[in-house]
């Protein structure tokens, strides 16, 4: 697999593409293994980091990556510990 390819997320390209840039810097992912609830927390937190620079239209409304991003965020759910600190995330 090359980078920005991960056995566990089934969805498009692009969604690739948003979970790399959010994991740059913060987590390193596995291309075969889900994540921990602790990096989960931070590529969800780091993916609405990006929702707010680049998600929303002059109008406030989703852009076609918001809606990607909120996807993101509800897909992370499942592996994701909303108790967790950023923190027990390794980088």
């Amino acid at each position: 697999m090359t980078d920005g390819e991960y056995g566990w997320y089934r969805g498009s390209g692009r969604g690739r593409e948003l979970l790399a840039r959010a994991a740059r810097g913060r987590v390193a992912l596995s291309p075969t293994s889900p994540p921990t609830a602790g990096e989960a927390y931070a590529l969800s937190s780091a993916l609405l980091d990006l929702f707010v620079a680049s998600g929303l239209d002059g109008d406030d409304r989703p852009t076609a990556d918001g809606i990607l991003i909120e996807s993101l965020v509800d897909g992370l759910a499942r592996y994701r510990d909303d108790d967790a600190e950023e923190d027990e995330a390794p980088r």
